[in-house]
């Protein structure tokens, strides 16, 4: 090659290689990449009549986002990219994959179901993308890995303290009717454990199978106390609470909901005002009154024409957290960056204040108390009490007892 030719070249060479250069960094950072939020929703299989109240809740919430940013986080649009786990851990490890590997999305919301939640966290701790949990927090996920947060908190802080507040209404004996599942040993047994701590005495448990829709035989031997602590949730909770009543306990045996977050506000006209006095913790209910909550109601009831409800807001949590924690890291996408920002996130839900355990990696927040009553001839429930910034925590040796006066 002539020198002549070379030192054409050579300037030609720097052109192409610099133009290269800042081409490949405008489409890192193009703002007209959008950012991507995978989530995963039952919305199929034994779980599917929750995932409408959750898809719901998730599109309410980013309706919210919508109406208040544009949908866009520095400049670049976010989306939501749905995929139905069917409530079946084999289809949701295949939708995290896909998820991750072909829409590319930044970070995975969901699912519910705890199976399907260790089958979608171990994909997204080998890819290191953050992965949001609906609902309670689960301790084999927090342990198991660093890249899996709660939108909520873990399911003994959240009713620990309803076993205290059946203690301090003067309730001293209680029977136990709940499904033979984990969550029903994390949530009424830790209830359970605080009522006895407290001084309680058990006097009868009934761990039935779950998906029970009969329970006569389990009510004809169940015996008499104060109170029931009780949880029969998804398709149990309607036949329960009819045969309950058909057996005769409506009145003499009140019930103690741990959780209470199944009575559903649009639900309420179908259930039997006898109900009125039933009592328990709650995460979350549509008369909150903050300015966050006030406008994911407006929004909610607008897109539905009903009020929202605590499976509504358990999608609708991790949305908040999720837009929040893009802000911090501001629109980054990076994984790590991504990681520490949820890990470092404060901010306000429609619940209240929230702020992100460090080392639990699920939410410090408001816990509240829930009961059943009767105003202008309706059974309504309503919040009569609130306990104030409870810290996450899953053993029971942990309790944070202070947080439930």
């Amino acid at each position: 090659m002539n020198k002549k030719r070379l030192i054409f070249l050579i300037p030609l060479l720097i052109i192409v290689v610099v133009s290269l250069i800042f081409s490949g960094c405008t489409a890192s950072v193009s703002e007209e990449e959008p950012i991507k939020i995978g989530v995963l929703l039952p919305l199929t299989g034994m779980q599917a009549d929750l995932g409408q109240l959750m898809k719901e809740g998730l599109m309410a919430s980013f309706q919210v986002f919508l109406d208040n940013d544009g949908g866009k986080i520095a400049g670049r649009t976010v989306e939501l990219v749905i995929e139905d786990d069917a409530t079946d851990p084999a289809v949701t490890g295949e939708k995290t994959r896909k998820l991750i590997e072909s829409d590319k999305v930044c970070m995975i919301l969901g699912p519910l179901f705890p199976p399907c939640r260790v089958a979608a966290a171990e994909k997204c701790d080998a890819a290191q993308v953050p992965h949001i949990g609906f609902a309670s927090h689960h301790k084999p996920i927090q342990e198991s890995t660093e890249w899996a947060f709660g939108s909520a908190t873990y399911s003994p802080t959240l009713t620990y303290c309803s076993g205290v507040d059946a203690y301090n209404r003067g309730y001293r004996t209680a029977v136990v009717s709940a499904p033979d599942i984990v969550a029903a040993y994390e949530y009424t047994g830790t209830a359970m454990q605080a009522f006895k701590d407290a001084g309680g005495t058990i006097v009868q448990e009934q761990w039935i199978p779950y998906g029970t829709v009969d329970y006569g035989p389990y009510l004809v031997k169940m015996q008499q106390a104060d109170v029931a602590f009780v949880w029969h949730p998804g398709i149990e909770f309607k036949p329960f609470l009819t045969q309950y009543e058909e057996f005769g306990f409506i009145g003499k045996m009140p019930m103690m909901q741990a959780p209470f977050d199944d009575f559903l506000e649009r639900d309420l006209p179908g259930l039997s005002t006898a109900l009125a006095g039933t009592f328990g913790n709650m995460s979350y209910h549509s008369s909150i009154d903050n300015p966050v909550n006030k406008k994911f109601v407006e929004v909610f009831e607008g897109m539905y024409n009903v009020p929202p409800d605590t499976f509504s807001l358990h999608s609708g949590n991790a949305v908040y957290l999720a837009i929040g924690a893009l802000k911090d890291a501001n629109g980054n996408t990076d994984g790590e960056t991504l990681r520490q920002a949820i890990l470092n996130f404060e901010g306000e839900f429609p619940v209240g204040h929230v702020e992100m355990d460090p080392v639990e990696r699920c939410l410090t927040r408001d816990i509240f108390v829930g009961e059943c009553r009767i105003v202008d001839g309706k059974l309504v429930t309503v919040v009569t009490g609130t306990y104030s910034q409870v810290k996450p925590w899953f053993n029971i040796e942990d309790a944070d007892r202070s947080a439930c006066k």
